[in-house]
């Protein structure tokens, strides 16, 4: 399947790139900068659960490749996955 967020760059000290979005077993490699402040609604395919039927209950891991500002490199790792119910 397919899964559509919007992602926000909350930090005021300049622009991230977004180089990776992992859910469960789907990913968006996709380079996307964000300025501060600003938002941007990315899409992540083959996004797979157990079941995909209508209200199955979908439980997925979630990580986040990005750049810093200052060049740095780092990996976002969910501390929660992302819960919720197939429509």
């Amino acid at each position: 399947g397919q899964m559509t967020l919007i992602i926000q760059n909350n930090d005021a000290t300049g622009t991230f790139t977004v180089s990776n979005i992992s859910i469960g077993a789907g990913a968006n490699s996709t380079s996307t900068s964000f300025a501060p402040g600003e938002s941007k609604t990315v899409t992540v395919s083959n996004v797979t659960a157990a079941s995909q039927t209508s209200g199955a209950v979908y439980d997925l891991q979630v990580n986040i490749t990005y750049t810093t500002p200052n060049g740095i490199s780092g990996k976002q790792y969910g501390a929660k996955n992302l819960v919720g119910k197939f429509i």
